[in-house]
């Protein structure tokens, strides 16, 4: 069960129950308070992503869960954006861009929880009829165990309508390598033929050496919340 406490909180007490098997790194405060959670046959880390969702859904904020040469950091997403352009005129040499609604795109949010005392399952629905119209329904359900009243619930729904409600963007970059670029870094991209200028979040970069020849093909994510 996750007490009430801030999500760093809840990734120091998780680790420390594995014991020496896990180091610490560098942990950001987190400061929002993550209401309580009882866990469903779910392991730590899947315990501490959720956790890391119900943070972004309070407060918009993201941090990164990240291995860190053997230690376990916990990052502003922000702090972690190197001072490095890549698109038309900066390392980039080539790119793929595309857009889906197949992912993890939804316009039909169904948010459940048991009344255990009165036998009942109620359900609280955030909706975007606009894009429904456009889309076809396309609807994530979630059935949560916390401590939340009728209010969060429908606050929950609303705040994964906004998550969610848009495509999934796909952008895959090769370009000259640079050693400072890891999983979790965060780089500028100005790409003019997709349109894109903006800070991105890299999700992947494979490193390639041939000789003095240094290249690394990175697949980035980038949204409202970066």
């Amino acid at each position: 069960m996750r007490p009430v406490e801030p999500l760093d909180a809840f990734l120091n007490r998780a680790c420390a129950t594995i014991g020496d098997r896990i180091r610490l790194g560098q942990v950001d405060k987190t400061e929002i308070n993550l209401g309580k959670y009882f866990f469903d046959n779910q392991s730590l880390l899947d315990m501490i992503y959720q956790s890391i969702q119900d943070n972004l859904l309070l407060n918009s904020y993201y941090y990164t869960l990240r291995d860190n040469f053997g230690a376990i950091d916990l990052r502003d997403t922000v702090d972690l954006r190197l001072p490095l352009v890549i698109g038309d005129s900066s390392l980039a040499t080539g790119f793929e861009h595309t857009k889906s609604i197949d992912d993890d795109s939804y316009n039909y949010i169904v948010v459940a929880k048991d009344d255990k005392a009165a036998g009942v399952r109620n359900t609280y629905v955030s909706e975007d009829s606009a894009n429904i119209g456009q889309w076809g329904k396309l609807m994530h359900y979630e059935k949560v165990s916390a401590d939340l009243n009728e209010a969060q619930l429908k606050d929950r729904a609303a705040r994964l309508l906004a998550l969610k409600n848009r495509e999934t963007v796909s952008l895959s970059v090769e370009c000259v390598g640079d050693m400072r670029v890891i999983a979790g870094s965060g780089v500028k991209v100005e790409i003019e033929e997709a349109g894109l200028d903006m800070w991105a979040l890299v999700d992947s970069a494979t490193h390639t050496f041939e000789g003095s020849n240094h290249t690394m093909k990175l697949n980035l994510r980038y949204g409202w919340w970066y």
